[in-house]
């Protein structure tokens, strides 16, 4: 009898070897759905990015601004666009969204989208930071504006690119610039000295977590205040500010 058949015959009374071979075979149907699961995944990210690539800008700025979370400058949110999804936006488009998103309010009014693409507010006066751009879903509060604002919004804007960094061979049409520009960020946290070639995203992102969360208790009651006033105001104020109220008036 061949040597390979008297083992496997002796396998098969020999329930300690029974119990390696089911555990074997458990082990590689685990590790063969685990491999087809992370090439659907990585499949439907990379159409993502393509179905990306044919929406309008709006669309794509809207998308871009639910992927950072959180109120975000025209200059990162410009060059998140860029590497997540391979758009660029010439600063000049930005005013030109801006215009077009109060031009559709004033023929639609406000149910003609059912997301708009807003200003962030001054706390005083609720004059449109045109730089600052928010989702109309989001919490009236975060659109505020405060004196310390700028700070929690590069910190917020920190954690989320770093995130994403670690993502970033999947997500992104250009994952070295979203790792450059996550880096860039994370250089300014403080005592932080980011390594290029092994960066810790995932620390970055914990140490401007905590940041933020110690920095927004400081002005969360001011920002809470200012949006309950903002709640009462037309609806064109509170998604373009004041200044696009006296522009019909």
């Amino acid at each position: 009898m061949h040597e390979s058949a008297r083992a496997a015959k002796l396998e098969d009374h020999d329930p300690e070897a029974l119990a390696r071979l089911l555990d074997d075979l458990r082990y590689h149907v685990i590790a063969a759905r685990q491999a087809l699961e992370e090439e659907e995944a990585e499949g439907q990210a990379r159409a993502a990015l393509v179905s990306t690539s044919q929406q309008p800008l709006r669309l794509v700025v809207l998308d871009a601004l639910a992927d950072l979370g959180y109120p975000t400058v025209s200059q990162t949110l410009g060059a998140f666009v860029a590497a997540r999804f391979g758009r660029e936006i010439a600063s000049s488009q930005f005013g030109t969204l801006a215009v077009q998103e109060r031009a559709i309010f004033r023929r639609g009014g406000p149910e003609a989208r059912p997301v708009w693409l807003a200003s962030g507010l001054s706390h005083q006066g609720f004059r449109p930071v045109k730089r600052i751009w928010v989702r109309s879903d989001w919490p009236p509060d975060w659109r505020i504006i405060t004196p310390s604002s700028s700070r929690l919004q590069h910190l917020h804007a920190t954690e989320a690119l770093c995130r994403r960094a670690q993502q970033a061979d999947v997500e992104a049409q250009d994952p070295a610039a979203l790792r450059t520009l996550a880096l860039g960020h994370a250089q300014d946290l403080p005592g932080v000295v980011a390594d290029h070639q092994d960066p810790d995203f995932d620390g970055f992102a914990e140490i401007a977590q905590k940041l933020f969360e110690q920095l927004e208790l400081e002005d969360l009651r001011e920002r809470l205040e200012a949006a309950e006033a903002l709640k009462k105001l037309p609806m064109q104020v509170q998604l373009f500010g004041q200044d696009a109220r006296e522009a019909e008036e």
